[in-house]
């Protein structure tokens, strides 16, 4: 749990000194049409097995705007069902490149206030790769897909 905290706070830190590149990109090209969308759904998963954790976790999500979604996750972890609803906040950092921030609810086998961050990688429009802490499921590598919306 520590090291996640650490993690996190790490993230928090890159976060703050890489959105200021990312502000002068966009500004600078205005004409930016990045894969995160108001309007689109995602489709999404990922996994992790460490040291007295392994996750599984599957959800769906919806894009308010080309910043903010809301994630909906079933996760299985150390033999504990989940589900998590998880507002999460976009940082566009390069090309294809996102960091996100989720603070959110967890029901189930445990009840509490979850959070996380990750980091994705669009390899196209549509798809995504994924890596993600999170302090309930402890995170883990997957991928995202992309559906609906219109492209700008």
């Amino acid at each position: 749990m520590r090291k996640i905290l650490h993690l996190i706070l790490l993230s928090f830190f890159w976060i703050i000194t890489s959105n200021v590149h990312a502000q002068s990109q966009t500004e600078n090209d205005q004409t930016f049409k990045g894969p995160i969308q108001k309007g689109k759904y995602t489709l999404g998963g990922n996994f992790f097995i460490g040291e007295g954790i392994t996750s599984v976790q599957a959800g769906v999500g919806y894009f308010f705007s080309d910043k903010i979604g809301l994630g909906i996750d079933g996760t299985y972890v150390n033999e504990l069902f989940l589900v998590q609803l998880l507002p999460r906040y976009y940082f566009h950092v390069l090309d294809n490149t996102y960091i996100f921030l989720e603070l959110g609810v967890t029901a189930g086998d445990i009840f509490g206030v979850s959070g996380g961050a990750g980091v994705t990688y669009f390899i196209n429009e549509r798809i995504g790769l994924q890596g993600r802490l999170n302090n309930f499921s402890g995170g883990g590598v997957g991928m995202v897909v992309l559906f609906g919306g219109k492209n700008r």
